[in-house]
């Protein structure tokens, strides 16, 4: 299961651009290399190609685990192919006319995997907006599109579900389209007052931190002030994280 691949392409993405001395061409080769023979495995395997023509999320992720590795192999129009089928094909059926992801809605945790799908969508769409494409306002046969399926999503009680999961989609969400209105900051402030000091809102901005103290750069009741100092000096990188920012998965 490598549905976190993006992250292993967005971390390899800034040190093979920001020509990092401690990924050197040897390594850079190494990883390139076994990534195209996974590719090779991946588009024509049995058990691979059951997970592309899926439907609900394990579809999803395969797409975003496939243009992972292609970026990584340095297949740019592989990637970009890969982005562009996905958004035509089954992405065109997930979302129905009110937000609803039929194709999760139906499971035994609906809740999860409402959020779960939805990660698996933006990681796509940000994929593709690396790759110079944009899918963020691409709606599917229904009319809705990736915005509608959160916005139906933070309507929907977790139930016995860990709630928690919509907070990350959610953010990426209001950084992607705007919170003009602060009904996503609004939300996570109300559920989560920590939620500035999550990673998931380094990684999704621009976005408000509410006024919150855990908006505050170190916060934290348990780290020092040397620690905290850290935290500061860590900001400093965001900028370049943030410009190729592949992926939200967890």
């Amino acid at each position: 299961d490598l549905k976190c691949m993006a992250k292993v392409a967005n971390a390899i993405l800034i040190l093979r651009n920001g020509n990092s001395a401690f990924w050197t061409q040897d390594l850079d080769d190494a990883m390139a290399n076994w990534c195209t023979r996974f590719i090779g495995w991946f588009t024509s395997y049995w058990i691979a190609l059951e997970e592309a023509a899926a439907k609900n999320n394990h579809g999803s992720y395969y797409y975003a685990q496939l243009a992972s590795h292609q970026l990584i192999a340095n297949d740019i129009e592989g990637a970009r192919a890969t982005i562009e089928t996905y958004f035509n094909t089954i992405y065109m059926n997930q979302i129905t006319a009110t937000g609803e992801q039929a194709c999760t809605s139906l499971s035994t945790r609906p809740y999860h995997y409402r959020a779960y799908n939805l990660i698996a969508m933006m990681t796509n769409a940000r994929i593709g907006e690396y790759l110079g494409l944009n899918f963020w306002n691409w709606t599917g046969y229904a009319g809705a599109g990736i915005k509608d399926a959160l916005d139906l999503a933070m309507t929907i009680p977790p139930g016995d579900e860990i709630a928690s999961e919509l907070y990350q989609p959610m953010a990426g969400v209001a950084a992607q389209y705007g919170d003009p209105d602060g009904k996503y900051a609004s939300f996570l402030a109300n559920v989560d007052p920590k939620y500035p000091s999550a990673p998931y809102f380094l990684w999704c901005q621009p976005f408000s931190e509410s006024g919150l103290a855990a908006a505050r750069p170190g916060f934290s009741p348990k780290r020092d002030s040397a620690q905290r100092s850290k935290v500061r000096d860590g900001m400093i990188l965001l900028p370049l994280a943030a410009a190729v920012g592949l992926g939200w998965v967890w």
